[in-house]
């Protein structure tokens, strides 16, 4: 993955933890012209129904469609949203979720950038696709640090066994309030794992949602651990909670 910003990796974090997510893609290309539904790259059977570009957006909101100039003239600029999310649900299938990122909160942006986060919102929405404003103002700073520290426990090309997570459920009441370095140790004994797997089980754990710490503060060896309600727990993640800014 290439983020283009720290506030980028901080979202793609949250949306790794969305319950089925099956694959998260960045700076995706928005198209110009009339073409199938996004969804139509998972959905054969959307790919004869069309839905508008950019180009004709821009004009029916009377916003400037942005343009470069390339080789002595001027060319329309292909839009990208930052990460786009596909979900697989298990009833009502494939679902995509749009989400936009700024660094700076949305009563900052200049009324530029408000316009073409507009016109990015409308593109999603008449493909009935949720999109979601994600700037500093609607998740706490402090969660952000802890996942980007403990990520690549998480989110890792070797994911440990489900049923060593399942056997570290039966651990969660032992684990308030006690420290990350002893929970580590209580995980390597319990599940005769060592100190490496006990890591990823513990944070795999805490990303699928079925240990739900408090990330406000980040663990080191020697701080306490506290246990959340798991509707606390989600509501630290913005992307999960469906929180976006206004425009």
């Amino acid at each position: 993955m290439d983020f283009l910003s720290d506030t980028e990796f901080a979202v793609f974090c949250f949306a790794q933890m969305l319950p089925n997510v099956c694959d998260v893609r960045e700076q995706y290309p928005l198209n110009l012209l009339e073409h199938p539904c996004d969804i139509s790259t998972y959905l054969v059977s959307k790919l004869s129904k069309n839905t508008k570009g950019t180009l004709e957006i821009a004009n029916s909101l009377g916003i400037s469609h942005p343009r470069v100039k390339k080789n002595g003239e001027a060319v329309d600029w292909v839009m990208t949203t930052d990460l786009l999310v596909t979900i697989k649900d298990p009833i009502a299938g494939y679902q995509l979720l749009a989400l936009s990122v700024k660094d700076k909160a949305s009563d900052q942006l200049s009324e530029r950038q408000i316009n073409l986060l507009q016109l990015e919102r409308e593109y999603w929405t008449i493909q009935g696709v949720n999109w979601l404003l994600i700037t500093p103002e609607v998740y706490c700073k402090s969660v952000a640090v802890t996942l980007k520290t403990y990520a690549p426990y998480a989110i890792s090309d070797s994911m440990v066994d489900k049923d060593l997570i399942t056997k570290a459920m039966n651990l969660i009441p032992l684990m308030n309030e006690m420290p990350l370095s002893k929970i580590l140790l209580l995980l390597e004994d319990a599940l005769n794992v060592s100190q490496g797997i006990a890591q990823k089980v513990f944070w795999q754990g805490v990303w699928k949602g079925v240990i739900p710490i408090n990330l406000r503060r980040k663990p080191t060896p020697l701080s306490q651990i506290n246990l959340l309600s798991y509707e606390d727990f989600w509501l630290q993640n913005p992307v999960v909670a469906g929180r976006s800014s206004c425009l």
